[in-house]
């Protein structure tokens, strides 16, 4: 038997990513849906959070977004209809039939701007689809025949 003495190293810690989001696109997918009502109790609103997945820099940031659905305010309910619908499109889905959970885990594009009413706040100007490059997995590499063939036989 050989004398041998050995310390394990403690794993280091994963520094969280805690930089804020910036104007500008990214890749998220929605990972929890609620309606809830109102601070003021006169209405609903559909709140959604998005896990940004690129870029890398920004993976597992989160943003949330609000859509008034009842509200007093007409305008306020005409903005959230036309931002849903967007957000539809860009998802490919035609009507949410039942519940806001249809959402879940379904992949696209944002671009956040500064909010013009208050610089300190992001909002998202638009929504695309993601691009099949970004879903689909690389295929796997073929290998020549040449180099398939053992050299020992």
């Amino acid at each position: 038997m050989a004398a041998f003495s050995f310390v394990v190293n403690q794993p280091e810690t994963p520094v969280a990513n805690t930089s804020a989001l910036k104007p500008g696109t990214y890749h998220v997918v929605i990972t929890k849906t609620d309606l809830k009502v109102t601070k003021a109790g006169t209405g609903q609103f559909i709140e959604l959070e998005m896990q940004v997945v690129e870029p890398a820099e920004f993976s597992g940031r989160r943003y949330w977004a609000r859509y008034n659905m009842s509200n007093p305010s007409k305008k306020a309910e005409d903005i959230a209809a036309e931002e849903l619908s967007d957000l539809c499109r860009a998802l490919g889905i035609k009507a949410i039939k039942s519940d806001t959970d249809e959402l879940l885990d379904k992949e696209l594009m944002i671009t956040l701007e500064l909010d013009p009413r208050n610089t300190s706040f992001l909002r998202i100007q638009n929504y695309e689809p993601v691009s099949q490059d970004l879903l689909e997995k690389p295929a796997p590499v073929a290998i020549p025949q040449s180099l398939q063939k053992r050299p020992w036989g």
